[in-house]
């Protein structure tokens, strides 16, 4: 590990498949790796592969998916006047998701 890693008070835990090592806290820790890079003008669109993923089950039901009161995790919303950090609000509400009809699955 670097130098700058070990000033921190951020902790470490080694991950399962890739080198870089997982953020102890977190919610949800996904371990991808890099398919495709697509450069533009004013950006670059990253895609990546999950190749390993894990969750805190302190915050998430098989039957109930997460639990916002208790994750409370941050959100931040990018605007013109700059950004605001929120935490979601479940509300009880839940669907199934929507596939496009000329997809498959």
């Amino acid at each position: 590990m670097s130098a700058l890693w070990r000033i921190t008070i951020l902790k470490l835990r080694k991950s399962i498949v890739v080198k870089p090592p997982f953020l102890q806290g977190c919610l949800v820790w996904a371990e991808c790796v890099v398919e495709e890079e697509i450069a533009r003008d004013k950006y670059v669109l990253i895609v990546e592969k999950v190749v390993h993923l894990e969750v805190d089950d302190r915050f998430f039901s098989e039957a109930e998916g997460m639990d916002f009161e208790r994750a409370k995790p941050l959100c931040i919303m990018g605007g013109r006047n700059g950004m605001q950090f929120t935490s979601p609000v479940a509300t009880g509400y839940k669907s199934d998701y929507v596939h496009h009809p000329d997809r498959p699955g």
